[in-house]
């Protein structure tokens, strides 16, 4: 379940519309945790980021399997 952090009432649901979900995962966190674990792939330690975008048709509803189908390579 996604919910708003932005200009509408805390914890409600997003309007339908299409989203951009950008994630980054950090192989070198020691800025944030100077104890942290280093991983590399190849020698190389830069964060690696993904980029999820979601359609959320706005003429039809969706439900939540079909949502999640989105969401899991086939």
């Amino acid at each position: 379940m996604i919910v708003s952090a932005g200009p509408t009432p805390s914890g409600s649901f997003l309007p339908q519309d299409e989203y951009r979900l950008v994630l980054t995962y950090r192989r070198d966190n020691r800025t944030n945790d100077r104890n942290s674990d280093v991983l590399s792939e190849a020698g190389i330690t830069a964060p690696e980021t993904a980029t999820l975008i979601l359609p959320w048709p706005t003429q039809q509803k969706q439900s939540a399997k079909e949502v999640a189908e989105l969401l899991v390579p086939a």
